[in-house]
């Protein structure tokens, strides 16, 4: 009876702990897919305003009012385009028609973009025409002007793009002063502002008040300077800096303006981004949109780059995170290795090459650096000569200056012991 007992409290126990087990497991399954489902709902957007807030995030890729290169300038299409080949940012160009509506045209006149239906050039202008018959206009092709064919393309409103493109990319908007408190609250009311970036060329008190007045919100702000006077450009910096501006657009045709040089660029380091327009050479110092063109300015210390090719330097950014993550492996190898095996010399030379590698981690920087400091630490480390330890490699080492203390301390108890069986000679 006793023994029958027992056997029936232990089945129990373990029927208890079998249940139990059963409950954690799917406990921890469904914490486990909670997680999976939340990091699932971060969007696009999201961590590209993450990464815009933050100083040292990687490099930010905008295409320049879409993809120009297959679509008119600030169409749907082309918008469309741009996110699918991998653009962080769109910057598209806003403007007011008569009836109060916001449309994207960047010209105040309709004659460069947009034709009628028979193909006929536009010539009115858009705050004195209707929203209706914006958007019944047809698109030029890229950039327009007569030497681009008018397309079946049509100018869209700001609201249809802002809910058409959602979270799959952060907007770049760009307008004139007047009508900025007009485009704040069309995105206030879509519920937008924490996707959409505010472009102000204006003076640095214009962007500190428009900061201030919505510090609640947390907006983002690009602020833009245009100019070779040094004084100006680090006053210009210096002033969004103190306003919680998040990054400035620099531009200036001279290719060894001051906006390049280290006076102007060392001021991004801490707690703001610099951007750069490449699709024009009169705001990038004549510098190329392309491969060489972006290398030289990263490495300067540019990381928010406007293009007019977006697929390419979405693959250029892929790349520079690959060569980022291949020196950042082979800095840890380094690290990790015991240099009291190995030569004086070529220790000493991966020690100062391990230092160059992690500084330029720490800072904004180059396809073309990182991939040169690689191949420089990696011969450092393959010359590293090996050796038996016990000195490393070193002609002075800590056992022979104990050698020669010894000796000489010996020397000269023995000059002492000699003056002094001299004296009691005498």
């Amino acid at each position: 009876m006793y023994n029958k007992k027992i056997k029936t409290f232990i089945s129990l126990l373990l029927a208890v702990f079998l249940l139990t087990s059963l409950s954690l497991g799917a406990f921890a399954d469904g914490e486990e897919k909670t997680k999976e489902d939340e990091k699932a709902k971060v969007t696009k957007a999201q961590t590209v305003m993450e990464e815009y807030f933050n100083p040292n995030g990687r490099i930010l890729s905008v295409a320049k009012q879409g993809d120009v290169s297959s679509f008119p300038e600030n169409s749907w299409q082309g918008i469309n385009s741009a996110i699918k080949k991998g653009a962080d940012i769109v910057e598209i160009d806003i403007n007011i028609t008569s009836d109060g509506f916001l449309v994207l045209m960047k010209d105040e006149d309709f004659s460069r973009m947009c034709v009628d239906p028979e193909g006929n050039t536009i010539t009115s202008k858009v705050s004195e025409t209707e929203s209706w018959e914006v958007i019944a206009m047809c698109l030029r092709q890229g950039r327009g002007g007569e030497a681009n064919e008018p397309t079946d393309y049509h100018p869209q409103t700001l609201e249809a793009v802002v809910k058409a493109v959602g979270d799959k990319a952060v907007l770049l908007l760009n307008f004139d002063s007047e009508i900025r408190d007009k485009v704040y609250e069309e995105i206030a009311s879509l519920d937008a502002l924490n996707r959409v970036i505010f472009r102000m060329d204006s003076k640095a008190g214009a962007v500190k008040k428009f900061i201030s007045s919505h510090e609640n919100e947390n907006i983002a702000v690009l602020g833009g300077y245009r100019g070779n006077v040094v004084f100006s450009a680090r006053g210009y910096v210096k002033k969004l800096k103190k306003a919680s501006a998040s990054a400035v657009m620099l531009g200036v045709k001279n290719p060894n303006g001051v906006i390049f040089d280290k006076s102007v660029m060392g001021l991004f380091s801490d707690s703001v981004r610099a951007a750069v327009d490449m699709t024009d050479p009169k705001n990038c110092g004549e510098r190329e949109d392309n491969e060489n063109g972006w290398n030289d300015l990263l490495s300067r210390g540019y990381s928010i780059i406007e293009t007019d090719y977006p697929d390419k330097l979405s693959d250029y950014i892929t790349q520079f995170e690959k060569e980022k993550a291949a020196l950042n492996d082979l800095v840890e190898k380094a690290k990790s290795l015991d240099m009291t095996k190995y030569g004086y010399k070529t220790a000493k030379t991966l020690e100062k090459e391990l230092e160059k590698s992690e500084k330029l981690l720490s800072v904004h920087t180059s396809k073309q650096a990182l991939n040169a400091e690689y191949s420089a630490l990696n011969t450092a480390i393959l010359n590293l000569d090996a050796s038996d330890g016990s000195t490393n490699g070193r002609t002075v080492t800590a056992g022979r200056i104990i050698a020669v203390v010894f000796v000489v301390a010996l020397f000269v108890l023995s000059q002492l012991v000699i003056i002094k069986h001299s004296k009691k000679e005498k």
